[in-house]
Parts: C-alpha cells; sequence; structure tokens
C-alpha cells in the first residue's frame, strides 16, 4: 500500500479535476455554440435513428458533416435535452483519456531484482496530463467546450500507444486493440483519416525496423507478425474508406464544402502567421511546464546510447516523435490555416507517445533515481491547474501564464436577449431572420439558445440566422442580406467613445474594420432611419428593421464616405463605375447607383 501511494495522489487529484469542471459547467448558462451546436445536434438525430432501428445509414444522418464517432462522446448512453452533461464530457472525457495513456506508457516494467515504484507514474500524468488545451471553456484562444477536437487528440494518441505496446509484446490483441481504437478516429472527425493512415504507417515502419534489427531465430517470427498486422491495418482502411466516400459523410457535397472552407480559411489568416505568434500559440498548447519537459527530454536524450538494449531503441523514438510533430505543424499551418490549432492537437498527443514510451524505457533500464525537489517541481502544473479551476473566473494574467481560458458566462446577455425574444415571435407565429454581425461573444448566445430551442422544440416558431461568415463564400458583409432578408439584426451596443472613434474611421481595410465600422453605424440609428432597438443587454442589443427603404437610405451616405476593401465591394456589386455614380449622386444627381444596386 505504501508503494502505490503515488496511485492514490494521482486518482484523488483526477477525481478534483472532474469535481470543478463539472461545478464549471453548471455554473454557466450559454448554450453549445457553433461547432459545438452541431454535435448536440448530431447525437440527438443519432439516437433517433437508433430507436428507430436504423432506417438511415449512421453516415447519411443529419448532419452529415459530423460523423457518428462524436456520440461516443457527447451523448454514449442516450441522447436527452440538457446539454451540460456534454459540455462536462467534452472536456473531462479527453483528458481522462490522455491520462490512462500515460498509465499505459509509463507503467513499471516488472523486472526481478528491482524494486517496483509508482512515482514515475504519478510524475509523467501530472507533469503532462493537464495540458492547457484541455481546460479551454466558455470561449478560450485556442477553443471551447462542446468541441471533439481534444477527443479525437487522446483517441490518438491511444491508439498509438498501443501500437507501440504491441510491437514491444508482439501481442497480437494489443495489434487489434491499437486498430479498433484508430478506427474510431475517421468516424470523429475527417482528420481522423489522415491520423488513421498515419497510426497504420507508424506501426508497419516500427515493426519493420524491429524484423531488420533482429537476428535471423527471430526475423522469420517478427515477420508474419508485420504482414498480419499491414493486413489488418490495410483491410481497416479500406472499410473506412468505403464506408466514409460512399456516404454523405465523406460524399462529394461534403468533400467540395470542406475543400473550398479550407481555401477560404487559409487565405483569410495567412496574414496571422508568424513566429512570434507560432511561440505564443504553441505556448497556450503546453503551458510553462514545457520548459520542465523540455530539459528532462534533453536529458534522457543524453542517456540514449546505442548499447542500451530496448525493443526499439530510444533515438528512434525520439525521431518518430519529432516527425510526427512536424507533420502536424504542416497541416495545421500550411492545410488548415493557422487560426485553427485545434487541428494541431493529435499531433502534439501523439508525438509526446514515443517520447513518453522512449524515456521511461531509458528511465527503467538506466535505473534513475528520482530526486524529492524534482518530484516537487514536476506536481506543480498539476496542482497550479487544480488551484485555477477551484476559483471561479480566476485572475485572467494568471489564466493567460497558464495557457488555459477558463472563463464562464452567468447571466448571459445573448441568452437574456433571446428568452424575451421568441414569445414574441411566437405570437406572430412566423419565422423571424436574424442578421448576426458576428462580433460579440453574446450574439453567439443569442444565435445559439434560438437554435437550440428549436432542436429541443421542432415544433415552435422559431428564428434563422444569417451571418457573414459561412466558409462557403469570402468573408464579409452583404447589404442584401443584411436589409433585404432579414427582418432583424443583433449587433454590439457602443458606448459613445467607441461610436465616436469607430465612425472616423474611414479606411477599411479587413473584414474586422468593416464589422467594427457597420455596428458602430448600426448603433447611430434610429426609429426615423428605419431600425427600431427591441432588447438590449449588456454587450448584446437586438434591434427591428422597420422600414427596409428607410434603412437603404439611410446608408447610403455611410457607404460612400469610406474606402472599403475589394472584396466588399465585389459583393456588395459596387464597381469602381458605380462607386463613381454612388459618389455623384451624394453631391444632389439622381439616385441611379442606389436604385440599381440595392435590389440585386
Amino acid at each position: 500500500m505504501r508503494k502505490k501511494i503515488p496511485l492514490f495522489i494521482l486518482l484523488f487529484w483526477t477525481a478534483a479535476i472532474a469535481y470543478f469542471i463539472w461545478q464549471r459547467v453548471n455554473q454557466s448558462d450559454r448554450p453549445p455554440i457553433y461547432d459545438a451546436l452541431t454535435y448536440y445536434a448530431k447525437a440527438k438525430f443519432s439516437w433517433m435513428n437508433i430507436q428507430q432501428g436504423f432506417p438511415e445509414n449512421p453516415l447519411n444522418v443529419m448532419p452529415a458533416v459530423r460523423p457518428p464517432g462524436t456520440v461516443l462522446l457527447t451523448y454514449p448512453f442516450g441522447f436527452h435535452d440538457d446539454y451540460h452533461g456534454f459540455l462536462f464530457r467534452s472536456v473531462f472525457v479527453p483528458f481522462l483519456l490522455w491520462i490512462i495513456t500515460i498509465l499505459i506508457l509509463t507503467w513499471p516494467k516488472r523486472e526481478p531484482n528491482k524494486e517496483e515504484s509508482y512515482w514515475p507514474v504519478a510524475i509523467a500524468a501530472m507533469l503532462l496530463g493537464p495540458f492547457p488545451f484541455f481546460f479551454q471553456f466558455d470561449f478560450g484562444s485556442s477553443g471551447y467546450w462542446g468541441l471533439v477536437d481534444s477527443f479525437l487528440a487522446s483517441v490518438s494518441a491511444l491508439a498509438l500507444a498501443l501500437v507501440l505496446k504491441s510491437i514491444e509484446k508482439k501481442s497480437k490483441k494489443l495489434l487489434l486493440a491499437s486498430i479498433i481504437v484508430s478506427s474510431i478516429c475517421p468516424f470523429i472527425k475527417p482528420a481522423g483519416c489522415f491520423i488513421f493512415f498515419l497510426i497504420a504507417l507508424y506501426w508497419s515502419v516500427m515493426t519493420l525496423l524491429r524484423v531488420v534489427n533482429k537476428n535471423n531465430n527471430e526475423k522469420k517470427a517478427l515477420l508474419k507478425f508485420w504482414v498480419l498486422g499491414s493486413t489488418l491495418f490495410f483491410l481497416a482502411g479500406i472499410a473506412i474508406l468505403y464506408a466514409a466516400v460512399s456516404s454523405d459523410y465523406l460524399g462529394e457535397g461534403t468533400v467540395s464544402y470542406f475543400a473550398k472552407s479550407m481555401i477560404i480559411l487559409k487565405e483569410e489568416t495567412k496574414g496571422l502567421a508568424s513566429f512570434p505568434v507560432l511561440v505564443s500559440i504553441f505556448y497556450n498548447l503546453v503551458g510553462p511546464q514545457i520548459l520542465l519537459y523540455t530539459s528532462i527530454f534533453i536529458f534522457l536524450f543524453s542517456k540514449s546510447t546505442k548499447n542500451l538494449e530496448s525493443p526499439i531503441r530510444p533515438r528512434t523514438l525520439f525521431f518518430s516523435g519529432f516527425t510526427l510533430i512536424i507533420i502536424g505543424i504542416w497541416f495545421w499551418v500550411w492545410k488548415t490555416g493557422i487560426s485553427q490549432v485545434r487541428y494541431f492537437y493529435p499531433f502534439l498527443l501523439m508525438g509526446n507517445v514515443p517520447f513518453l514510451y522512449g524515456a521511461f524505457d531509458i528511465f527503467y533500464r538506466r535505473n534513475i533515481k528520482v530526486y524529492t525537489i524534482f518530484k516537487m517541481a514536476c506536481f506543480l502544473p498539476a496542482i497550479n491547474i487544480l488551484l485555477l479551476l477551484s476559483i471561479v473566473n480566476p485572475n485572467k494574467t494568471w489564466q493567460d501564464r497558464s495557457g488555459v481560458s477558463m472563463n464562464i458566462n452567468t447571466n448571459d446577455p445573448g441568452v437574456k436577449v433571446a428568452k424575451q425574444f421568441l414569445p414574441i415571435i411566437a405570437n406572430e407565429k412566423v419565422t423571424a431572420t436574424v442578421y448576426d454581425t458576428n462580433m460579440g461573444n453574446s450574439n453567439n448566445s443569442f444565435i445559439s439558445f434560438g437554435s437550440l430551442n428549436q432542436l429541443i422544440h421542432p415544433e415552435a416558431t422559431n428564428f434563422t440566422a444569417i451571418h457573414p461568415v459561412d466558409w462557403a463564400r469570402p468573408s464579409t458583409y452583404r447589404f442584401t442580406e443584411i436589409i433585404l432578408n432579414c427582418e432583424y439584426i443583433i449587433f454590439h451596443p457602443m458606448d459613445q467613445d467607441e461610436l465616436s472613434t469607430a465612425l472616423n474611421d474611414s479606411i477599411i481595410t479587413s473584414f474586422y474594420e468593416e464589422g467594427i465600422a457597420i455596428e458602430a453605424y448600426l448603433n447611430s440609428l434610429t426609429n426615423a432611419q428605419g431600425l427600431q432597438t427591441l432588447f438590449e443587454e449588456g454587450d448584446c442589443k437586438l434591434s427591428k428593421i422597420t422600414d427596409k427603404a428607410k434603412l437603404i437610405e439611410a446608408f447610403e451616405p455611410f457607404l460612400m464616405s469610406r474606402v472599403w476593401r475589394p472584396l466588399f465591394m465585389q459583393e456588395n456589386n459596387i464597381t469602381p463605375e458605380g462607386w463613381q455614380l454612388f459618389q455623384l449622386q451624394h453631391k444632389g444627381l439622381p439616385k441611379v447607383f442606389t436604385r440599381d444596386t440595392t435590389t440585386r
């Protein structure tokens, strides 16, 4: 029992993490937003499909772009309307799977004449377990709860850990387990197909290296094992690919949408890419413990000599881990755009798997002693996370330096406005269309509350939303959508100083500046110009378009007085010739330009 004290400490710490995350989830009143809401919808319709006896292919259940593997995280035991358990699982389950992966990699090897110690296991789990990217709550810098990216990361890491253990022990059972776990990845996110391929390739290459390094007596058995594993991975990959591409999940339409959205995403975020930005983002992934972890890695790498008898050479493991990290950076920065760092999560954890495996192989074979001061230093990240979780909305500087985002929303203004708005449109019995300027967190809450209400009460009158960002077209504000296609606009209210500063900015060079300028002008309008404020709570303001003709006329001087970026002019049918006519019209000539373009 004395030897297992580190395991009891680890168990208590993990349970405390779960308790505090559950407390945070229940303190927030913000519904699942953006992608998280689509995973909620997928779970609802998937369980309806199950209860009806699978009348539809699970990969075709709406929304088809979200695969059914996400249900393993969102609602694994049946669907119910309450979303708090889903949000809790989206944070804790990936974290727990990563802890289990660390235990698999670091569990002490039973060897004669060597004392068994669980301190290294606890140290590894508490040093590397609390990666900051797991702890992004309401709306973090690199994600928010309800997403499945960290789940994909942990499942990928677990599959790779089983791969290494299967190679070490030449175990067919572990090989089969690694294939089953890795086969889940393509059905969590489309990127999981690429990850499955990497895991299969990793198993094949690493096993083949063992075949090459063994003598003739063992080569034949290892070669048979390699052929078996490679064949099983290949067959599993063919089955996965066929199931995905023959369904709506990765059918032609979905693939085309993904390809187009990635082009738009990369184009709109390429200006953000720089070395300081990459360093800052990477810090938010791994936290300040990276310094201690790097020091340990350098120390153990110096001990990884060739004459160390190991199933897989440590330096080969270290090199393979580094390669996975590089592939992940390529996939993240060059293939998907720097803003979506969550696409890097799986590669970060997978890269750490061979590092950990090789490091602990050296540790046990070299019989390296762990000193008390070193143990204490390794426990600091775990203690820090626990302290942050125990405080509601801890100091922002403390959060930033720890790389986490743990703030939660209570009494969300967007939710308040949505609750006031829904009875109004319910009485009108007509679905309303709201334009969301996409500039405030409360806007997200407002739109998500309406979407959630529609999922829970599909029979009720609700509202739909139009956004300037949809990833099917370049992001910009289109006035035909704002004025002609919507009855309401939700935006961020401004005080007098903000309003004055924004209205004085006449040169608009980015999508963000477009939003600021348009929101500022919306704040300056009144019912006399065709826009009436219905509700205003905190940073959320909902207005009704009472007269479209007056609102179009009110926008004319605003449009004329600014220099807009080419995309905005193109999407609003503003040609150079038309713009000149617009300027001439402002000087008193007939309103040719406005009449011709605002109705298109």
